[in-house]
């Protein structure tokens, strides 16, 4: 089964999936509150969502519906699925991956102290238990820092061809920072990978004060792409490209490194790969826009997509904006339609959002 990288969920106990009264998705009557964050497709068209669900605390939640929009009872006994990680009653997904044989990996955060969260990972058989094959009963947590009050925050999921699993995110400090990008990588039995980075993780810094990855996607040569903001004086996309064995990559930007300002607050939210290698991000720039960047192999921005590799567009106005000055697009009779144009025009004008 292929599935598409989906986004949040949380955590409950393992004891608490599928227990009457204990998993209130989609209970009639429930006081929970149930929030879906990620989205994967199943080869045989059935949908699986992630979130979190609250009912008492925050916890994993999953369920999987048939192509036709039903709950499937063969996952989880009624379609759902919610796991606490640890006793604190916060904890949620914010990324959904597919493995090929079928088993669901839904990554997050969970808080372990009063003022800290450890990354989240937990993985699921087709029909929706827990893998005891992975970590701990099917659960893995992964604390990034050696002081108590450091947090990591697993934020997307990719799983490369060798079945290992890349986990992207952030890790700082709660309310004090800095931030930084955070990855690791696990084997297919949910042991950190020490053949990446140091003992499995890796931490990387663009500048003094906050930056959070959100996106992860992996070449066909293995290297890793991770995007996301860096915050100074205001956001910018952010990209960094690591090797295979969790080094950033010196062929990539400025020492595996690339910053686009994209103007005033911009937060890149998701990349994709292309067949020939360009990647494309797209996020916020402008602070309230659309904002879409497609770069080289070597980390240059593309100058054959909209104005020097950037176009934003805002649907109040029905307007792209390349880059900085010309306007290329169509409003629908409602004003809220608009095309993206590859036709380039004025030199762009850079903008940025937050994370």
């Amino acid at each position: 089964m292929t599935g598409l990288l989906a986004l949040t969920a949380s955590a409950a106990s393992s004891r608490a999936q599928n227990v009457a009264g204990a998993n209130p998705l989609g209970k009639s009557g429930s006081l929970s509150r149930d929030l879906a964050y990620a989205l994967a497709i199943q080869r045989d068209g059935r949908l699986v969502v992630a979130g979190r669900s609250a009912y008492g605390g925050w916890r994993f939640a999953l369920a999987r519906y048939t192509a036709g929009g039903k709950l499937d009872p063969s996952f989880g006994g009624d379609g759902k699925v919610v796991t606490a990680f640890g006793s604190r009653g916060y904890s949620w997904t914010s990324a959904l991956a597919i493995q090929r044989d079928g088993k669901l990996v839904a990554a997050g955060r969970s808080r372990v102290t009063a003022l800290s969260d450890d990354s989240a990972v937990g993985r699921y058989s087709a029909r929706g238990r827990l893998d005891s094959s992975f970590g701990r009963g099917g659960k893995v947590l992964t604390d990034f820092g050696s002081r108590k009050r450091v947090s990591g925050w697993a934020n997307a999921v990719a799983i490369q061809a060798d079945g290992k699993l890349v986990v992207a995110g952030s890790s700082g400090i709660i309310a004090d920072g800095p931030w930084r990008f955070a990855l690791s990588r696990y084997t297919a039995r949910g042991k950190l990978d020490p053949t990446f980075g140091s003992g499995g993780k890796v931490l990387t810094r663009f500048g003094p004060v906050s930056d959070s990855a959100v996106a992860v996607a992996i070449q066909r040569d293995g290297k890793i792409v991770a995007a996301g903001s860096d915050v100074r004086n205001h956001a910018v996309f952010a990209l960094a490209r690591y090797t295979p064995g969790g080094k950033l990559d010196p062929s990539f930007g400025s020492g595996g490194k690339v910053l686009t300002d994209l103007g005033l607050w911009s937060d890149a939210r998701a990349v994709a790969i292309q067949a020939d290698g360009k990647l494309v991000v797209a996020g916020v720039g402008r602070l309230s826009d659309f904002a879409v960047a497609r770069y080289a192999a070597d980390g240059k921005l593309d100058s054959s997509f909209g104005s020097g590799g950037k176009v934003m567009t805002n649907f109040r106005t029905g307007r792209s904006w390349e880059a900085g000055g010309r306007i290329r697009g169509s409003t629908s009779a409602r004003g809220r339609e608009c095309r993206l144009s590859r036709r380039s025009s004025t030199p762009a004008r850079h903008r940025i959002n937050p994370v």
